[in-house]
Parts: structure tokens; sequence; C-alpha cells
């Protein structure tokens, strides 16, 4: 467990910036990954190359609050979520859609209750989640256009003593937090529609001595807590219908000393665990019917000093590790067969104390979309208003729903409202659609013709596309 007296005294340690090595700005192969300094109130921000190696970015960090302890990307990859432990608040930035560059959004931080520590977002990027050590979860709405957080109604829920670890399930629907002080991992229902926390029945589940991390499978049908004080990850299946966990058999595997960190491999096959005091990460192998963990061969690979945070890059090749004690990360590859760990050559600086880790995958390939305009009525007087609709579809009409703008012109002038421009609202899988109102100018005596078209701009998953309409304006009669 983290202590705040210890973690003001190493705040005052010297500050050791990472070194570039030097590749080129643009695109990385393998995606982002950002790690949390508690030491030095910052977050470092490296691109990953394609073999798996870091590379720092410029500037090789960005400014945090005071002592920065959790982190979580985003599912979309815009927006990046941190826990500053000691000034209560959030901080909260926005991703280059490229680099992967940090920069804080407006605004840069939103309060949070007492020292929080970790974060988690759902699956569909709508809400955030915060496990705070003063034994509440904060609940936030995800602006869909911008990623801002705004505290939902209530903006917390009550928790266990001393709340630590955070973790969402798959579909969204279930969210399970580590109590320290409590020795539980306490259990809520999300709202589907609204995200809002409600506890399940039971609200909390015994854990093997001092429970701090925490991890679903991808398949949701198993969690898996890490307990320092009996050195042992407990294992839980999940009832499909509830949500709630129950324990497997065996209940507890054995860990090294000092178990924090816990990532679970992305198709489910392998769990890993960092041991803080024992300078290792153990890793297991997770039986595909019944979830349950068995240690592989062999059991542990060595790691630095004080190793803490674990993440895994998205394609699963390569998993990355915080070592406090040593202010640097550690990569290690991934075997594609067996999930065993190879530690490679080298390790890369951090900043002081590095603690929190995740990553982020490379933008995808963007999809084509269609840009379809419809304006109400169809033919109306000159000087009156009517209201064109545009509607942004996926190809396929698969993926996220398009974000972003459409700018509106007339090759019959008059006026658009909103400045020619509206935002899009999702309107169904792979669809969006926003509206604004025009009005045609006074023209000619006769009636004509007037060409309307819908320009979209395109976003990180989507191209730019744009469709067009006819609308007929009448004379005015004088």
């Amino acid at each position: 467990m983290v202590r705040t007296t210890r973690l003001r005294a190493r705040a005052a340690g010297l500050l050791v910036l990472v070194t570039s090595l030097g590749l080129p700005a643009g695109v990385w192969a393998a995606g982002n990954a950002y790690v949390t300094n508690l030491g030095a109130a910052s977050i470092s921000q490296y691109g990953i190359g394609a073999a798996g190696p870091l590379f720092a970015l410029e500037p090789p960090t960005v400014a945090a609050g005071e002592v920065p302890l959790g982190i979580a990307v985003s599912p979309d990859g815009r927006s990046v979520y941190v826990a500053d432990h000691l000034v209560d608040t959030i901080s909260q930035y926005d991703v280059a859609q490229a680099s992967g560059a940090l920069s804080p959004k407006s605004p840069a931080t939103v309060a949070t209750p007492r020292e929080p520590i970790g974060v988690a977002v759902a699956p569909g990027g709508e809400s955030v989640y915060v496990a705070n050590l003063a034994g509440t979860v904060s609940e936030f709405d995800v602006d869909p256009q911008s990623g801002a957080l705004a505290p939902k109604t209530p903006d917390s829920i009550a928790a266990g003593s001393e709340s630590r670890g955070i973790a969402v399930s798959p579909d969204g629907s279930s969210v399970y937090v580590t109590n320290v002080a409590s020795h539980t991992i306490s259990q809520y229902d999300a709202d589907p529609q609204t995200g809002a926390l409600s506890p399940k029945d039971p609200s909390t589940v015994p854990a093997d001595g001092v429970p701090v991390g925490v991890a679903t499978t991808p398949d949701g049908r198993s969690v898996y807590v890490t307990n320092v004080g009996s050195n042992t990850v407990s294992q839980f299946d999940v009832d499909p219908q509830s949500g709630g966990l129950s324990p497997k058999t065996p209940p507890t595997v054995e860990t090294g000393s000092f178990p924090l960190g816990i990532a679970v491999a992305a198709r489910g096959m392998s769990a890993y665990v960092t041991g803080f005091q024992s300078a290792d990460i153990s890793q297991y192998s997770i039986d595909p019917q019944s979830g349950a963990l068995s240690p592989k061969t062999p059991a542990t690979v060595a790691a630095a000093a004080g190793t803490t945070g674990i993440a895994l890059a998205a394609g699963g090749e390569n998993a990355y590790v915080t070592n406090e004690l040593a202010d640097t990360v550690s990569r290690y590859s991934v075997d594609s067969h067996t999930g065993v760990l190879t530690p490679t050559s080298a390790d890369i600086g951090a900043a002081s104390l590095p603690f929190g880790i995740a990553t982020r995958p490379p933008p995808p390939s963007r999809q084509t979309t269609a840009t379809r305009v419809r304006c109400s009525p169809r033919a109306l007087a000159a000087r009156r208003a009517m209201t064109c609709r545009a509607r942004v579809t996926n190809s396929g009409s698969r993926g996220p729903a398009p974000t972003g703008a459409v700018n509106f012109t007339s090759d019959g002038g008059g006026a658009f409202g909103g400045g020619g421009s509206c935002m899009l609202d999702r309107a169904g899988a792979g669809k969006a659609r926003c509206d604004v109102t025009y009005l045609p100018s006074s023209g000619p005596s006769t009636a004509r013709t007037t060409t309307i078209t819908a320009t979209y701009d395109g976003d990180l998953f989507h191209e730019a596309s744009e469709g067009s309409t006819t609308v007929r304006t009448a004379p005015v009669n004088r």
C-alpha cells in the first residue's frame, strides 16, 4: 500500500528526464505508453516502435497534479485521465492523433473526493470511475465530443475503507473496487443508460488479506485481485446474470512479495503480477474453461527494484513495467504461443518514482463515410426558414459513430444558423446526425433551385465526405 507520508518524502527527489532516441515524429507503429511519476508530478509519454521499444516523445513529460498515481486511456485513444492523489483532482488530457502527445484539456482538472488513486474508463467511453482512498468511488460523464469529464448525479458512491484499485467489466455492466483497510472488494451495477453505480447484493466480497490491484478477463467471466498482506492473487468467477463475484477453486494462487499491479492479456490466456518487494513478475496461464490461474514455466521473471505497474501493448507482443525505485520502465517480449515474458536488453528512463502505466493502440485505419443532406420543407418562399439535416454513416454501418463538425454551404446565397456548422450527435450504430436552419435570400421574381451541400470534416476513425440536395425557392409575393 502506498502511504501518503512516503509519497510526500519521495516527491522531493531528483527529476530524471527521459532521453529521446531521436525517432522521427509521426504515427507510432504500436501506439503509445504513458507513465505517472509520483515524485515529479508529471506524466512520461512514449511512442512504441514496431518491435516494441519505447521512444520518448517531445516533450518527454507533461505536468500533472501532485503525486499522480492511477492512469487510464479512453477506448477511442483520444483522452487520458490521471488521479492526482494529494490535490484531489483528475487531470485530463487530449491525445494528438498522430504522435500520441498529451496536452491539457479545458479545464485541465476536475475535482474528486479526497485522495484519488485508481482510474477506469467504461468500455464505451461514456463514463469514468475513480477509486478514492477516502472510501468512495467518483462517477463522471464523458463529453462525447471533447472527452472532458463532468460529475454524474450523484457524483460519488460509498465503497469500503481505503479504496484503491478499480476495474470495469468488458460489457460495462459491472464495476469492481478493492478496499485496502476493510479487506474487501466492492461490486456495483452500472446503469446501462446513465452509467451511474449502485451496489450489488451483496455489496462486497471478502479478499485474502490486503487487496490492491484488480483486473477482469476479456470474456468477463473472471476477476483477479492482488493481495499485499498474503502475497496472493484472489480469483473469482463472475455470475453471468448478476455480475457478482464468487471464489474459484482454489480461491487464491501465490505471487511474489508485495504484489501490486496486474494485467491480463487481450486474448485472455495469460495474467501477470508485479512483485514490489521481490522485484519480479509472476506469470500465469488462464484455463480457457474455468478461468483458474496456474503458474507458467518459469513462474517468475526478474524485474528491477520496486516494480509496480504493468501494461500490455495493444497487440500483446510486449509488456511494460514501471520500476518505482529505479526510475525506469522495463520492456518484456511476450511469447506468442506460451505468453512467457522475456526481458529485453535495456530499460528506458522515467522521471522520479514512476508508478502507474497505460498504453494506447495506434490510430486505426479510418473508415470511409457517406454524408447525406435533406432539407424540409424542400420548397418554400424566399426569406422563410427551413431545417437542413446532415446524416453521416460509416461504410457498412459498423464501428463507432462519426463525430465532429458538418459545414453547410449554398450556391444561392441565404444564411445558415450556427454559422453554417453543427456538431454531430450519435444516431445509432455507426450513424450520426445534426441540423441547421437555412434562410434563403430574396431572389428574382421567378422561382429558383438552390443546391445545399453538407461537408463532414472526418475524425480519428472516419474519413471526410460530403453530400448535396436541392431546394426550390418561390419568389416573395409583393
